[in-house]
């Protein structure tokens, strides 16, 4: 039910629109009910003293007449309705309504007096709700003055008084009824109000931006959003406008360099169709010549004249076997390569891979060495990809010896029995800020043409595939270690 801001808001401000106003107004409202209502009180109070000090006058003169006087003067006041004396048996004797005069006060005002007459007996004042009068019902008690003359019980008659609101409470109760009907409409005028403004600037900004959001999940980065003012929603859009600018210009940016990669492996392609053909041509001719120099080499042992040139002949053999090997890394590199998973021996991989980079390590005078500390390490994974991780790493730690130096292949066991492989040169380094980036796509501080960025993530996703994590740690001008632990799939001995 309250899961959208928007129902939470609407909600929230409606509670605090209605304690704010119906707070504060009923308690004056209660207030002034509380005050007209000990003000009633006191009136009707005020007029049975004064009907029971005129009644005890008369009868202390012997005077009945007097009291119709009396209660035609005190009813005159127009906010007495009524003003009625009658005795234990219910019968009226006096009255400001000449009508009711000897008439049953249960027959003139039905429900005035709940129980037995005989249980009045003290001075009773109560509004009836009903009819919004106040009514005061009281005992005539006979006083002691009296006595001598009246020797009947110390209860004569019953003293009956109604009063109608005053002009004040009249206009009290109906302007309460006019606050209350007005504190409603203004709660719905001031929540229609916040609807509003919460849907103006909140929830369609919001909706918007939720839109916009979609749109972007959706591949449409051509999107914008108003960002003109200078409030929160509006540093917002121009935050995400500035956002799906550089996602349009990263997206251009791969979209162009994937197309030149793709030219770029077109060519590959054909390059390694025709350096297999080549490489399988050197071999033929490669075989012809070494058979040639073995058949010398034989004539040499009986031909004193041959036997000069026999250690030309075995440095021959020795060229063309190592013309053999390169050719045969070419060939073996040029065939489609397999993704399945299987085990292998990880040090005949470093291996191989040294064997591959060597010549190049020696023309760029750097010294490759290795610090193997186990036999071997089988590990379960896919060679081929395995073997360019070690390739990459090695390739990107030739780079950053332009001038020569030194790079470690190690591989071992950690403290925790795990298998590690490290990388390390002395070269160039890496700094700071290039530290955080160096495994993103299309990252590259290289020269143009000279790297495309992908080495280092391809790298990565290749460790997270076999279950093995990847760290770099280096110091500017001192050189960098890549560390790769493998977790899982392995065992060595």
């Amino acid at each position: 039910m309250f899961k959208t801001i928007k129902i939470k808001f609407l909600v929230l401000s409606l509670a605090i629109i209605i304690l704010s106003i119906g707070i504060p107004v009923g308690f004056l409202l209660n207030q002034v009910s509380k005050n007209f209502h000990e003000r009633s009180v006191l009136m009707v109070d005020a007029a049975l003293d004064l009907m029971i000090d005129g009644l005890n006058n008369s009868m202390m003169k012997g005077d009945q007449k007097n009291i119709h006087k009396i209660v035609k003067h005190i009813s005159d006041n127009r906010f007495i309705e009524h003003i009625r004396i009658f005795n234990k048996l219910g019968i009226i004797s006096y009255s400001n309504i000449p009508t009711e005069l000897g008439k049953n006060i249960n027959v003139i005002a039905p429900g005035l007096i709940e129980s037995n007459i005989s249980s009045i007996v003290k001075r009773n004042v109560y509004l009836d709700k009903k009819t919004k009068i106040y009514k005061a019902i009281q005992p005539i008690v006979i006083e002691k003055r009296c006595q001598s003359c009246h020797k009947e019980n110390k209860i004569i008659s019953y003293l009956d008084i109604d009063t109608n609101f005053t002009e004040a409470e009249i206009n009290f109760y109906t302007g309460s009824v006019h606050m209350v009907i007005w504190g409603i409409v203004l709660i719905f005028i001031l929540a229609v109000v916040f609807y509003l403004f919460f849907n103006r600037f909140i929830n369609k900004p919001l909706n918007d931006f939720m839109d916009a959001l979609g749109s972007v999940e959706k591949g449409n980065l051509d999107i914008t959003l108003p960002s003109t003012g200078s409030d929160e929603f509006s540093i917002l859009n121009n935050h995400f406008n500035r956002m799906v600018n550089e996602l349009k210009d990263s997206r251009e940016k791969i979209d162009e360099m994937h197309f030149e990669q793709l030219q770029r492996a077109d060519k590959m392609v054909t390059l390694g169709e025709l350096t297999s053909t080549m490489a399988h041509d050197i071999n033929n001719y490669s075989a012809i010549i070494m058979s040639r120099a073995d058949y010398l080499l034989l004539e040499a042992k009986n031909d004193n004249v041959l036997n000069v040139y026999k250690e030309d002949l075995n440095v021959i053999n020795d060229q063309i076997e190592k013309i053999s090997k390169i050719t045969g890394n070419i060939l073996t590199h040029s065939k489609k390569t397999s993704k399945d998973f299987c085990k292998f021996d990880l040090v005949k991989v470093i291996e191989n891979s040294l064997k591959m980079l060597e010549p190049l390590a020696k023309k760029r005078k750097v010294n490759l060495s290795t610090g193997i500390s186990v036999n071997e390490a089988i590990i379960y994974g896919n060679e081929n990809q395995l073997e360019q991780v070690v390739i990459n790493l090695i390739s990107n730690a030739l780079d950053a010896l332009p001038d020569g130096g030194d790079i470690n292949i190690l591989l071992f066991k950690n403290d925790d029995g795990k298998l590690q492989l490290s990388v390390k040169d002395n070269g160039i380094g890496i700094d700071e800020d290039s530290m955080g980036k160096i495994f993103s796509p299309f990252y590259t501080k290289k020269g143009h043409g000279k790297g495309t960025g992908l080495g280092l993530y391809i790298v990565q996703n290749i460790c997270n595939s076999h279950s093995a994590e990847i760290k770099c740690d280096s110091e500017l001008n001192v050189g960098t270690t890549f560390t790769i632990t493998f977790s899982e799939g392995a065992k060595n001995d």
